[in-house]
């Protein structure tokens, strides 16, 4: 994860060489808090962003965001390492005098996900590395009405440095419901762009040793595989033999029966686009 954030954040500041108008970082290298009031930089970003991958998005850096409604509509760009659930940072730091309380795990969550009239609005900034992606979204059990995700854009995309390239990615059925209205107010992306520029997926992380093969799907049954290769398929086959390691040149759903055999057996598998061309 440190070599990831590392690289990411050397991207980011490379984008940025250049510019008149610098960046100006809350934090100094190598500071940590537990939240920040804005993202003022690159560094910022990476310090406050967690990265996981799953079998949907990979490649994804990820800082959890807290508007307070009571403070003035205050920003809360938190460690998401050190708080991994919005409810734990509130818990730890915004049990004030005079504002509604935080309150149990399960009273935060039908508020503030659930509420017209909840104190906090909660969302997550998203960086998508491969598609060079950054966006603003909610939980998918978020019931917020469009006046609510629109303040709310607005608010975040004040508070980064890179504003301008925020877009909002609604993630369930009732909040797509929204998006006529959305559209012509902020700038918005559908999730089906997002996975179309996906170049990496990892089904089944691990690490194997082989000889590299590259084998046709369809001409399988003719050139047996051994279990010490790492082979790399042009289509995603209906079945495979006891192999080291598994690379599909197009992506796979999760319970593709060889998705399910490799979890099975333990052997690493992984989507990765082009790879059947690709020089690496």
């Amino acid at each position: 994860m440190i070599a990831r954030r590392a690289a990411l954040a050397l991207a980011l500041a490379v984008v940025m060489a250049g510019c008149d108008d610098a960046p100006s970082c809350e934090l100094a290298a190598g500071a940590s808090a537990a939240a920040l009031p804005r993202i003022g930089c690159a560094g910022d970003f990476e310090a406050q962003a967690t990265a996981k991958d799953d079998s949907v998005f990979a490649r994804t850096s990820t800082v959890l965001v807290i508007i307070d409604r009571e403070d003035g509509d205050a920003l809360h760009f938190i460690d998401s390492v050190q708080f991994p659930l919005h409810y734990q940072y509130a818990s730890a730091h915004l049990e004030l005098p005079g504002k509604t309380a935080v309150g149990t795990l399960a009273d935060f969550n039908l508020l503030n996900y659930r509420r017209p009239n909840r104190r906090f609005v909660l969302g997550k900034l998203v960086r998508y590395v491969d598609q060079g992606l950054l966006t603003d979204e909610l939980a998918a059990g978020d019931n917020a009405d469009a006046a609510m995700i629109i303040a709310g854009f607005e608010r975040v995309r004040d508070g980064i440095f890179d504003g301008d390239h925020l877009r909002y990615r609604a993630v369930s059925a009732e909040q797509e419901r929204h998006l006529p209205e959305l559209r012509a107010r902020i700038p918005t992306i559908a999730t089906d762009e997002v996975f179309r520029g996906q170049v990496y997926q990892p089904l089944n992380p691990g690490t194997a040793y082989g000889v590299l093969r590259f084998r046709k799907t369809a001409a399988l049954d003719g050139t047996p595989l051994a279990p010490t290769d790492l082979v790399v398929l042009d289509r995603v086959p209906n079945d495979v033999a006891m192999v080291a390691g598994i690379i599909t040149a197009e992506f796979q759903t999760p319970l593709a029966h060889v998705a399910v055999l490799a979890q099975t057996r333990g052997t690493p598998n992984m989507g990765l686009r082009d790879a059947w061309d690709d020089p690496r």
